[in-house]
């Protein structure tokens, strides 16, 4: 697989190395700037929240802090509202945490924060769908990245295997 030469006018083409959070996340910055993506996911993809066999942390609760909610809202407006609508557990801190120190508990105040705990499940199907809508990105399932082609300057290509 190899991506279009800068400079011969033809649309400028990524290809991003994997489907979760991070490249989704990605894609969709590339996406916005006018270049066509591919993501390679070396997973079949769910259609609906489940677990995958490639994501070794995939049942581990994930966090999203203030900045990152915001941070993701900017850049997939109504995702932080849709996480919630599907379950995510908003967590004000302190006031639904509690929390042991050296010298005792802490006391439950008003939540001056706030945390978004999805699923990692629910996190990419949020994500995935709403960067899949953009047609300027698209996948390649079931397909795993050996190596990259090019110079040490600039990369070129990928070499995939299915």
């Amino acid at each position: 697989m190899r991506t279009n030469g800068a400079g011969t006018g033809a649309p400028r083409q990524a290809v991003v190395i994997g489907g979760g959070p991070a490249g989704l996340t990605v894609a969709r910055v590339l996406a916005e700037r006018g270049t066509r993506v591919t993501i390679v996911e070396r997973d079949r993809l769910p259609g609906e929240p489940s677990h995958r066999a490639g994501v070794p942390q995939g049942r581990h609760t994930h966090v999203l802090l203030e900045g990152g909610q915001r941070a993701l809202e900017r850049l997939l407006p109504g995702a932080v509202g849709e996480l919630l609508e599907r379950g995510a557990p908003r967590i004000g801190m302190p006031e639904d945490m509690l929390q042991w120190q050296s010298d005792g508990w802490y006391r439950r105040t008003a939540a001056t924060a706030h945390l978004l705990t999805p699923s990692r499940p629910l996190l990419e199907s949020v994500l995935r769908r709403r960067v899949l809508a953009d047609e300027r990105v698209g996948t390649v399932e079931g397909t795993e990245v050996l190596g990259l082609v090019g110079t040490a300057a600039r990369v070129t290509g990928v070499v995939v295997r299915e």
